[in-house]
Formats: C-alpha cells, structure tokens, sequence
C-alpha cells in the first residue's frame, strides 16, 4: 500500500520519529531508576556506615548476635529500598493504564440508528469476479498467475 501511494519516504520518516520519540521516552526512564538507585544507594550507605559505627561502639556492652543481626539485615537495606521502589514505579505504571482505560468508558458513543437511507441502485450485495486474470511480480519476470478465473 505504501509503495501503491507512492508514501515510501513519508512513511520512513514518520517510522524514524516515533521510533526516536521511543527511544527517548525510555532512556528518560532509564535516567530517572539510575537516579533513584544512586539515591538509594547513597542513603542506605549512610545507614550501613551508621550502623556499624554503632556496632563498633557497643562492641562489649549488646551480645555479639545482635550485633551481627544488625549488620546482616543493614546489607539488605538498599536491595530491600530499591526493590520496593521498583514495585511502587509497576503499581504506578498499572493504575495510568487503569485509569486510562477508566477515562475512556466515558467517551460518549455515536448513535446507531436503523433508519439509514441507502440509494435505490446501491447493489444488495458484493461480489468480486476475476476472468482470465494473469499476474506477475515485476514486469521482468514470468507470470504467476495464468487466465485465472473464478
């Protein structure tokens, strides 16, 4: 069809910019997670290094089991922090679509009506005939279809 109209350049160009278009919607999404997981990993950083500060200041005075408790669940901190930022970004990106698809059950519809006048010469119905068709691919080579009928 495009080549039929003679559109193979508008359609190339069009295809380019929404591709382009696509490809920059998801490096901003891409920008915007490794932005969040720096964030995360600097705070759970922060709260890794406070933690054993605390550690190595109650080294004698809180059971060394607590101690190391504290430090194991501190290393999973910021997989934990990042982990719930990526399901609360999902749950986001799902309510959009509800709700999209919320805006669109109040589109107000056309009316059908069965009072539609058609022309006394419209036929009742279609039909499409071939008599002795032939076809080729290109002109240069060797037809495929040969006095078709049907």
């Amino acid at each position: 069809m495009i080549r039929a109209f003679n559109q193979n350049e508008e359609f190339d160009q069009k295809n380019v910019k929404l591709v382009n278009n696509n490809i920059l919607a998801n490096q901003f999404r891409t920008g915007c997670w490794e932005w969040y997981c720096i964030r995360m990993d600097l705070t759970s950083t922060l709260v890794m290094g406070s933690a054993c500060g605390f550690c190595i200041l109650n080294k004698g005075r809180i059971d060394p089991v607590l101690l190391a408790l504290l430090l194991k669940y501190m290393m999973q901190l910021q997989y934990m922090c990042v982990w719930c930022l990526y399901c609360f970004g999902l749950i986001e990106q799902q309510m959009v679509s509800v709700q999209r698809f919320l805006n669109l059950q109040d589109v107000p519809q056309e009316e059908t009506s069965s009072s539609f006048a058609v022309d006394q010469l419209w036929p009742e119905e279609g039909n499409v005939e071939f008599k002795s068709v032939t076809l080729r691919y290109r002109p240069t080579t060797d037809p495929v279809l040969k006095n078709l009928t049907f």
